[in-house]
């Protein structure tokens, strides 16, 4: 299996991950990517919801 292959299985694991967590909490992917963007956001100083 060379470089691209693993790259390509890799994304495809965090994919599912993904959707297993925007599932188990009843979120859509839009949300899921919301949620995220805010908090990551919250970790540079601004609080927008806490």
């Amino acid at each position: 299996m060379d470089y691209g292959d693993k790259l390509f299985w890799l994304s495809v694991l965090i994919q599912r991950k993904y959707a297993q967590i925007f599932a188990e909490f009843d979120m859509t992917p839009s949300q899921a990517t919301l949620l995220c963007a805010v908090r990551n956001d919250s970790r540079h100083g601004t609080r927008h919801c806490r």
